[in-house]
């Protein structure tokens, strides 16, 4: 089971991608997607912190 958060992150992935192609995207869409990353990258190794 995918959890609906992390369908939502792989759309707007897709979204950033193409937006990105095109050049229009701002700097608080930017830093938002690289918040995202962080915060994805942090929850795992939280998790695996804790189950290790």
């Amino acid at each position: 089971m995918v959890p609906d958060s992390l369908w939502k992150f792989g759309f707007s992935d897709v979204v950033f991608l193409r937006n990105l192609r095109k050049g229009s995207v701002d700097y608080f869409g930017f830093s938002e997607y690289f918040g995202n990353w962080f915060l994805v990258c942090f929850g795992f190794s939280v998790f695996f912190g804790s189950v290790l």
